[in-house]
């Protein structure tokens, strides 16, 4: 028997397009990355933080992320269709994040402390974008779209990890201030 996550993953890129066509598609102008509703990217770098992070993302340090876990699950983050996890790489901290909050939020929903989203909230119909889903997540074998990742059992929300972390998207993105901010040259040149 074989462990199956209970995320995917995503590439830089389709995060980046979903970052920017989701604000560009949204019924409302002021729609920014800091505002959305759709994505959340929960960032779990610790003192590796410094240096840039993606726009709008929140920082949960992997070391405090067990004692905020809950609060996420049942306040901050119940009602977003899709939540992303990352840190530097995206090897260890991230990936244990998001199976950590994916395990509490099917705890959540079985004890009845949340209930699953609506259709209309995990299609993205309440942000003007007509039913479409603006982020899919990798297919490990193909590298490809993958339609659904396991959203049925984690009530609705889609949980994704970001491929190769943020070194990868700062990197690649850096210069592009709707995605990234603060970025550290000096920082990064010791990582």
């Amino acid at each position: 028997m074989s462990f199956v996550p209970p995320y995917r993953y995503v590439t830089a890129s389709a995060l980046a397009s979903a970052l920017k066509n989701g604000a560009a598609s949204s019924s409302s102008a002021a729609v920014t990355p800091t505002k959305r509703r759709d994505i959340a990217i929960i960032d779990v770098r610790d003192d590796d933080f410094e240096g840039g992070n993606i726009v709008g993302a929140l920082n949960v340090p992997s070391t405090t992320f067990d004692q905020k876990v809950h609060q996420l699950v049942e306040k901050e983050l119940k009602d977003v269709p899709t939540v992303i996890f990352h840190c530097s790489l995206s090897q260890q901290r991230g990936p244990k994040s998001a199976r950590i909050y994916s395990e509490t939020r099917r705890a959540a929903l079985d004890a009845g402390v949340i209930k699953p989203l609506s259709p209309a909230t995990t299609t993205g119909e309440d942000e003007g974008q007509g039913g479409r889903a603006l982020l899919q997540p990798e297919d490990e074998e193909t590298g490809g779209p993958r339609p659904t990742a396991r959203r049925s059992e984690n009530g609705g929300q889609t949980i994704l990890v970001l491929r190769d972390g943020f070194s990868n998207f700062g990197r690649v993105y850096k210069e592009d201030k709707a995605l990234v901010e603060g970025w550290d040259e000096e920082a990064w040149s010791w990582r």
